[in-house]
């Protein structure tokens, strides 16, 4: 198993082409951007059906924990990274290496680590302080940086305090370590090592001499080291330095060397060598990795089939940011709350129904557009003529403030269809007026509060106006006189009680 995993070492440091200077491309957020989108299209590819990634059996434990990292610190929490996440939980960590990256991205995702914590420490070498590949073998650089690396990540301080003095004294003097312990410094294993020692939340002033000398060493990387080495020695150095000259001109050599098809070669070095962009373009930060908190279930689910997850998986910051649009106008959603930090969330759609409160701030500062939509029409509630039934067209006949859908009088003459217009298109066609003898107030019905009116009337209590005149005149019969007297009265009394 040994010779196993120093042949995987060796393969990964040798089998990559090495790289040629292009002096002549600049290493910017773009240009990263896209060689991230380009690898991580190749990587997906390559997944086994199995969830895995690898075709050597040997390191297809490590090659997919490295692909599972490096798609969590590009913030991919798609089905592939669930897919991988899955495998590394369900198969056997034999080693010191499988445990320690096992150990790191399962913590990451939330899980109880601490089984495999337990072995890990059970496989550590007391008389040597640091690790080799099992409980057996000697004390390497590599498998205790790798060791250290998941300590850290757990906040298990058990064993770091050996792990640090072992890759103390074990640092050659230019600065560098070596695979096998030799004098002679590598930059893969220089950078592997100087990368988690720099995740040290307290480094002694001995461990801060140690960095700014592997700092040192790595600065003389040059274009002929494999992509695996500078891709790695990218991650070290732009956690210690961030975005410095000699970094953007090593992000530049590695675009220049990447393959048509979006890869480095192979899967591991590919992985890799996305992880060192997810720095450079600042998406591998912890806070990405917090629970974003949305509450609301059919928002989760909706923004999960957006990023091809769960309906119902949690979701982290790092995914909340590659939201850019939302459309919740015809579901049930109540509120935004986890949507606070959203701030690559460009315009999102709602109905009248949506407590949008949680995303004020990011209104406020002009990255974020409300749009209030609940007929789900397209148009705006605030600029609809008919906000409650769908109508694209906006079709408004006499130009009043309502939509013709929704108006009860679409030509604005004055009468509804259900008052007897019988064309509401045209304002020049009126109801049929029927005028019956007796109805005083005119509602269509002949009763006693008719003989109240015309008797009030008729004792000058009121003044009746000229229509409802015209309706109480019953005298003489058939013809009227043009005034209401004690005759109509009379006669208006005989309707109404049917005599």
């Amino acid at each position: 198993m040994r010779k196993a995993i120093l042949k995987r070492v060796m393969y990964e440091m040798t089998c990559i082409a090495s790289l040629v200077f292009v002096v002549n491309v600049h290493a910017d957020d773009a240009a990263n951007q896209q060689a991230m989108t380009m690898a991580s299209g190749w990587i997906v590819s390559q997944q086994n059906n199995d969830g895995s990634w690898g075709v050597d059996q040997n390191i297809r434990f490590s090659t997919t924990a490295t692909v599972v990292d490096a798609l969590e610190a590009s913030n991919q929490y798609n089905s592939n990274y669930y897919a991988g996440l899955a495998w590394l939980e369900n198969h056997d960590a034999v080693n010191v290496d499988y445990l320690s990256h096992r150990i790191q991205v399962l913590d990451s995702h939330g899980n109880n680590t601490q089984v495999d914590l337990d072995e890990l420490h059970n496989s550590s070498q007391l008389t040597q302080d640091g690790w080799g590949l099992s409980g057996i073998y000697t004390s390497s650089t590599l498998d205790t940086s790798i060791a250290l690396g998941a300590l850290i990540k757990s906040d298990d301080t058990i064993g770091q305090t050996g792990a640090i003095d072992y890759l103390l004294a074990s640092q050659n003097i230019d600065g560098g370590w070596s695979l096998q312990n030799v004098t002679v410094s590598d930059y893969w294993v220089t950078a592997h090592t100087l990368a988690v020692i720099e995740l040290l939340p307290s480094p002694t002033p001995e461990v801060e001499t140690a960095i700014s000398n592997a700092v040192s060493f790595l600065s003389t990387i040059t274009g002929s080291a494999s992509d695996l080495a500078i891709s790695q020695t990218i991650l070290a150095l732009h956690r210690n330095q961030g975005l410095t000259p000699t970094v953007d001109a090593l992000i530049t050599e590695l675009l220049s060397s990447q393959m048509p098809a979006g890869d480095w070669g192979d899967v591991y070095t590919t992985a890799t060598s996305m992880r060192a962009l997810s720095a450079a373009l600042g998406t591998d930060v912890d806070s990405y990795s917090v629970r974003a908190g949305v509450t609301d279930q059919t928002l989760r689910s909706i923004i999960n089939g957006q990023l091809d997850k769960n309906a119902y998986d949690n979701l982290v910051q790092g995914e909340i940011l590659q939201i850019t649009s939302l459309d919740l106008r015809a579901t049930d959603v109540v509120n935004l709350n986890g949507l606070e930090n959203a701030s690559n969330l460009i315009q999102i759609w709602v109905n009248a129904g949506t407590d949008t409160s949680a995303i004020s701030d990011l209104v406020g500062s002009g990255v974020t557009t409300i749009i209030i939509d609940s007929d789900i029409d397209d148009i705006a509630d605030a600029s609809d003529n008919c906000p409650t039934i769908p109508n694209t067209d906006q079709a408004n006949f006499d130009d009043d403030a309502y939509g013709d859908l929704c108006d009860d009088d679409i030509d604005g003459d004055g009468f509804t269809v259900a008052q007897g217009d019988l064309d509401d298109y045209d304002p020049n066609v009126y109801p049929i007026i029927v005028v019956m003898d007796g109805d005083v107030n005119g509602d269509s019905v002949i009763s006693i509060a008719d003989i109240l009116l015309t008797e009030r009337h008729v004792l000058g209590n009121i003044a009746l106006d000229a229509d409802s005149i015209t309706r109480g005149d019953l005298y003489p019969s058939g013809s009227g006189d043009g005034v209401l007297t004690i005759h109509d009265l009379i006669l208006l009394k005989s309707l109404v009680l049917g005599n």
